[in-house]
């Protein structure tokens, strides 16, 4: 991952007009027979890379140490603005849509009015950054350093962008927390940008699946049955009847039902995948869906388990991209609690053994390499599959109940993969998928 360094060497760097001349001073030296070298650094907190505060020109304005990180920390653009004089309105209409923090190359000429700062805020800007020496005019820095701060927009000054060519970035550029300060020096670095990263604020989608047409209106307690064998056979000898036949890219997808303990339970096959599966995830809740549990096989690692041991995770590795567009970035989600339990208490009745797990969903099934499964172990996963972080966080975003149930079919755990004919345990599948099912109808739902 390359790293792009947008910070001034301190002691080095362009000072504006009238300022102080930072000092390093040495209070002892191990060259001079000290026990360590020790410094002191006397300087202007303008020095340099640096965050303004809104201090700096307002009486009543945020010190540095209190403005907020996020300001400085995240998805970034970084534009081309090279001439000079004002930065007028034509300029920043070009600010692409979406941007949040603005990085302005080729800029050391140019300069912001009294307007800018209420046109960036309706556009969402939340940080601006020059690789010149202020964002204002030498004439009149007040106009437009108050007017980007009085709108809450973090100023960063005297960056360096020599290395950075226009584009996005991940951008992390926080001052020294220094309480009463009217600015801070920086560190400002460039990251790869990541758009599976990108948050946003909105909840309802272009295409909102509560808005689409209602094909059938479903039970409220739905499994997602990985078994397509065991969907078969079920439908065959009678005990699955489809309520409905879904068209999809991948041909016609049943909607079944299914009674257990005399409670009606909706039945799909989701596919295989985070991101399908989140799509038939969110048909389902879409079409009545409050409580979902999903069945499945899963690899084994770290540990090895006997073919067909039962596993209850109740957290789950993000390693797929489905997750990140319904909850804020987190290496991992914990799925729900009373879902948990349940299984573990359905389990416990009929006498059945099982282990809880931290899973390891990821999208990458041949990208499994012993060094990150190894990395995976040490982090606490004990099972590797492709949809569990997804469906957890698409219930947490949709506010319905989830948990799933696993069993142990390949193995990771040897010098080398087994099979194990995980996939042809057509009776062990099913029995599962019966567990599953009676936890589900046992699930006492709010």
């Amino acid at each position: 991952m390359e790293i792009i360094d947008i910070s001034r060497e301190f002691f080095s760097a362009p000072l504006y007009p009238g300022a102080e001349q930072p000092e390093l001073i040495r209070i002892s030296d191990r060259k001079r027979g000290d026990q360590c070298t020790l410094s002191a650094v006397v300087a202007e907190v303008h020095t340099g890379t640096h965050g303004d505060a809104p201090s700096h020109f307002i009486d009543s304005g945020a010190h540095i140490a209190d403005m907020p990180l996020s300001s400085y920390i995240g998805p970034c653009c970084v534009m081309d603005f090279d001439g000079d004089g004002e930065i007028d309105d034509a300029l920043l209409e070009g600010i692409p849509a979406g941007t949040q923090r603005l990085l302005m190359k080729h800029a050391e000429k140019r300069y912001f009015t009294a307007a800018a700062g209420k046109i960036l805020e309706e556009k969402g800007i939340v940080c601006i950054g020059t690789d010149g020496l202020s964002v204002g005019s030498l004439e009149n820095e007040q106009e437009a350093h108050r007017s980007l701060l009085e709108a809450g927009i973090a100023v960063l000054e005297n960056l360096d962008l020599s290395r950075a060519e226009p584009g996005m970035y991940f951008l992390s550029a926080a001052p020294i927390k220094m309480a009463g300060s009217d600015g801070a020096p920086v560190r400002a670095v460039l990251l790869p940008y990541v758009p599976v990263l990108d948050e946003s604020p909105h909840r309802e989608a272009m295409i909102e699946p509560s808005r689409l047409p209602i094909p059938v209106h479903l039970p409220p307690k739905a499994i997602l049955c990985f078994f397509p064998d065991v969907l078969q056979k079920l439908e065959w000898e009678g005990e699955l009847k489809v309520m409905y036949t879904h068209p999809t890219e991948m041909g016609p997808r049943p909607v079944y039902q299914f009674r257990s303990q005399g409670e009606k339970i909706a039945v799909v096959h989701p596919g295989c995948g985070a991101s399908y599966g989140a799509i038939m995830m969110e048909r389902m809740i879409a079409w009545g869906a409050k409580a979902i549990i999903a069945c499945g096989g899963a690899g084994v690692i770290g540990e090895k388990l006997p073919m067909g041991a039962l596993m209850v995770p109740y957290a789950a590795m993000r390693d797929e991209g489905a997750s990140y567009h319904y909850l804020p970035a987190s290496p991992e989600i914990q799925l729900d609690v009373d879902g948990v339990e349940q299984i573990g208490n359905t389990l416990d009745k009929i006498g059945c053994g099982y282990v809880k797990v931290k899973t390891w969903t990821t999208d990458g099934f041949y990208r499994e390499t012993e060094d990150r499964m190894e990395k995976r172990i040490s982090q606490g996963c004990r099972a590797v599959e492709m949809e569990c972080a997804a469906f957890a966080a698409i219930a947490r975003f949709r506010n319905v109940r989830y948990a799933q149930l696993l069993y142990s079919g390949d193995s990771l755990v040897g010098p080398q993969w087994e099979h194990r004919q995980w996939m042809s345990q057509t009776a062990l599948r099913e029995q599962v998928f019966r567990f599953a099912a009676q936890a589900l109808a046992e699930w006492t739902i709010d």
